[in-house]
């Protein structure tokens, strides 16, 4: 990874991140973080059930690569669903109007899931072949299981 797309995934983040291998390890205000690895047979599976869990939650997106560095794409907008097939990957949101919006990750090559130190998830990452990073924030970042309707 390039100095420059390392500074600006740290600065998107808060915190720096230390990179170990499948797992990265930070500092971010108010405590520690966490990206676990996704292997890509559980992509299909980790998306449904995050789209299931945070169904309407208040999300932002930005892009960040060599070439274009940081780029916010959509801020606080409801989530209305995240995908993989064929295709790559797609994640929805919902528009003021009714509309809604997808943007389109065509040749994901890696799915990190970011967590504080409590399990709460802070951010989807999704990377491309090409090294562009898709990161996709939560506003609120929560525990899945608290939205999950079986849990009173």
């Amino acid at each position: 990874m390039s100095a420059t797309l390392t500074t600006a995934l740290e600065e998107t983040t808060d915190e720096a991140y230390r990179v170990r291998g499948e797992r990265r390890e930070g500092v971010m205000k108010g405590g520690q973080v966490r990206t676990q690895h996704v292997p890509s047979n559980q992509w299909r599976r980790t998306l449904d059930d995050l789209s299931r869990a945070f169904d309407g939650a208040l999300v932002s997106l930005e892009v960040v690569g060599n070439d274009i560095g940081a780029q916010p794409e959509v801020l606080d907008q409801p989530l209305r669903g995240l995908s993989s097939d064929r295709g790559g990957m797609t994640i929805r949101f919902a528009k003021p109007n009714g509309a809604h919006l997808e943007h389109l990750i065509a040749h994901p090559s890696d799915l990190r899931i970011v967590e504080s130190d409590e399990g709460a998830i802070i951010a989807v990452e999704i990377e491309e072949r090409g090294g562009t990073h898709t990161l996709l924030h939560f506003r609120s970042p929560a525990r899945p299981e608290l939205f999950d309707p079986a849990v009173e």
